[in-house]
């Protein structure tokens, strides 16, 4: 969490946190390609760029490209959407 807010400031620290946490729940999935702090980044500053300030399973589908970039990871990934998401509310 650190590393993306020292990377873009200007995003919300809960926001940071709830994709942090999000992107760890992927990494559990053991996707073929994983998500590393780039794709961390760009998925917080994508979220904060639409004007998003949670996480949740809508804003997740419509975002994924910015942190999933394998087809077969990314069916996986919206199977398991609401768990990565609500996992990340908890956190």
């Amino acid at each position: 969490m650190e590393i993306v807010l020292i990377r873009e400031p200007g995003i919300p620290a809960v926001l940071a946190r709830k994709v942090v946490s999000a992107v760890q729940r992927l990494r559990e999935l053991e996707p073929g390609q994983t998500a590393g702090v780039a794709e961390t980044i760009d998925w917080a500053r994508t979220l904060d760029f639409l004007g998003e300030t949670d996480l949740d399973a809508s804003n997740a589908l419509d975002t994924l490209g910015a942190v999933v970039k394998d087809r077969d990871d990314l069916d996986v990934v919206r199977d398991n959407l609401q768990e990565i998401t609500s996992g990340a509310r908890d956190s």
